[in-house]
């Protein structure tokens, strides 16, 4: 790995972090200009309540079984990484089961509630969706804990180019979109990005299923923690939204998050930064020690303040600027 450690490979895996989460920005605000001029407020409204509950059922796996997969391999031998594998799978398998049997009995509920009768359709569909990105999560966390990130950031383009592209095409030819018909292109984007991913990782990926309890274990107790984490996140960033959804309807949810979408462009250099460091922590704990993790984490720090601290100096003189008018 000595290779993966130098200049080079921080300014690649760099590089491609930052643009995948910059493409993620630009197509998730492009599909939302777009989507706000073919879809009624109501509609639009129902969408971004659909979204903020799917994110929660994502971030609620992930969180479970991401940082531990990610971390393993990255800190162990090769020839344990297929019982790893195998071990996420199966909690990666199982927990998607239990979050599809939720989302089957809490539909019709949630429909009720936020008086969206559409949204039942949705969510019975997301679930075939729910399954595909589950799978694709396995291959990216590989790939990552194996210090590349081509195909993470080619799996994930293709995946957000596919959906905002069939938005453009039904924007230009003035079709009408149905929201049921969104999910299902949804489907159709994550099963291509699956294939994307599958051809990336496919050198890293070993298909011998080799079941071991321990290994389920280490991985379940160290995710429980970035689980919680995770949860108290995304419930914190969408229960305000889906609070909204309840309390007055599904416009006002829809107008709230314009203003979470431009808060989001904060985090596009912290995330970016963690998605390479991680791994590379982890290798180094094992390998080189904590004086090692010390290393990166003061790297790290001082690469976000340098990326913060022009942008604040920006924003305030900005600010005072437009006082001074």
């Amino acid at each position: 790995m000595k290779e993966k450690t130098n200049g080079f490979y921080w300014l690649k895996s760099g590089f491609l972090t930052i643009m995948q989460n910059m493409a993620g920005v630009l197509f998730g605000l492009g599909g939302f200009y777009l989507l706000v001029r073919v879809l009624s407020k109501h509609d639009f409204g129902v969408w971004t309540l659909y979204m903020s509950a799917i994110t929660i059922l994502e971030i609620v796996r992930s969180g479970l079984v991401q940082n531990g997969l990610i971390k393993f391999i990255s800190g162990t031998e090769s020839s344990e990484h297929p019982r790893i594998v195998s071990a996420s799978f199966v909690i990666s398998g199982g927990l998607t089961l239990v979050c599809i049997v939720l989302n089957l009995t809490l539909a019709p509920w949630l429909a009720g509630l936020w008086k969206s009768p559409e949204l039942v359709h949705m969510l019975y569909a997301f679930n075939v969706m729910y399954i595909l990105s589950g799978i694709l999560s396995q291959f990216n966390c590989i790939e990552q804990a194996n210090l590349n990130y081509s195909g993470v950031f080619a799996s994930s383009f293709v995946r957000q180019a596919l959906f905002f592209l069939y938005v453009l095409i039904c924007f230009l030819t003035k079709h009408e979109l149905n929201l049921t018909n969104l999910v299902y292109m949804q489907i159709v984007a994550a099963f291509v990005s699956l294939l994307v991913a599958g051809y990336y990782v496919r050198q890293h990926l070993s298909f011998k299923f080799s079941l071991s309890v321990d290994w389920i274990k280490k991985l379940f107790h160290y995710g429980k923690y970035a689980f919680g984490t995770s949860v108290s996140s995304i419930l914190s960033g969408t229960i305000d939204q889906m609070m909204l959804g309840a309390l007055l309807s599904p416009v006002a949810s829809a107008a709230f998050n314009v203003a979470v979408r431009i808060i989001n462009l904060v985090d596009i250099p912290t995330n970016a930064l963690a998605t390479i460091v991680f791994p590379q922590s982890a290798k180094r704990l094992e390998t080189e020690g904590p004086g090692a993790v010390k290393y990166l984490y003061e790297k790290s720090v001082g690469t976000i303040l340098a990326i913060f601290i022009p942008g604040l100096f920006f924003i305030f003189s900005f600010q005072a600027m437009w006082l001074n008018l």
